[in-house]
């Protein structure tokens, strides 16, 4: 699992808030601290994270960037 600031150019297209990190508004230290330490103790799937990974892999992303061109 990641926390993440939820800036505009990315995470929240990888990391599902709650599923496989957490997301927190931009700049919030007090936010990134809480949940830092929320990850630690929350119970996460990981079979799903697992998953939204291989979403991410080499293979996933070339494959898409070669049916682009």
């Amino acid at each position: 699992p990641t926390v993440s600031y939820n800036c505009e150019t990315g995470p929240n297209e990888i990391i599902r808030d709650g599923i496989n990190g957490f997301l927190v508004q931009t700049g919030n230290l007090r936010e990134l601290y809480n949940k830092m330490i929320e990850s630690v103790n929350y119970s996460w799937d990981y079979s799903i994270i697992k998953d939204t990974v291989r979403e991410h892999s080499i293979e996933m992303i070339s494959s898409k960037y070669k049916d682009i061109f």
